[in-house]
């Protein structure tokens, strides 16, 4: 619309899903000793069909599917078959960055359970291999405000620190 009316505009970049889900979380792309770079796929084709995830392409690099969640099962049936253990560490991150973000973490032959059973309609990444194990989770501390949206009433004065209170309790 800015364009068709021949208005300047800069679009600015916000934080990624991909950048939420891993540093966010912990789960970190590239961590020493454990690997050395990822690969981003989305294994479906718009019209549905299957695209390929070769372990050639993909033999030792972490893996992120994105639009995962509705074929979690195809996905992993696909890894088992190329050569992956069952007892690799997988993790799907549900509303990656947001206040609602939700983790579930296993393994290559629980996730699929996990992720029927989770009751969301949030989207999530599908993230394989060890740089997901629970161990590197970063714990999110509670607070007494976290997640709340606190409306501040009071004069110019105050409000710089009402602000600053507000945010160092979580909210």
């Amino acid at each position: 619309v800015l364009t068709s009316h021949h208005l300047p505009y800069r679009v600015i970049p916000g934080v990624g899903s991909l950048s939420a889900a891993t540093t966010g979380t912990g789960f970190l792309l590239t961590r020493r000793e454990i690997s050395r770079g990822f690969t981003v796929i989305t294994p479906w084709l718009a019209e549905g069909a299957r695209n390929s995830i070769k372990a050639s392409v993909r033999e030792r690099l972490s893996l992120v599917f994105y639009m995962a969640v509705s074929k979690t099962r195809e996905i992993v049936d696909q890894l088992l078959e190329e050569g992956r253990s069952k007892d690799e560490c997988a993790a799907m991150i549900y509303g990656a960055g947001t206040s609602q973000q939700n983790i579930l973490t296993g393994t290559l032959d629980t996730l699929d359970d996990l992720v029927r059973n989770c009751n969301t309609q949030l989207p999530g990444l599908l993230l394989v291999r060890d740089i997901v194990r629970e161990d590197y989770k970063y714990v999110v501390s509670q607070s007494a405000l976290q997640n709340r949206r606190i409306l501040i009433t009071s004069s110019e004065e105050l409000l710089q620190n009402g602000c600053k209170a507000v945010l160092k309790y979580g909210g």
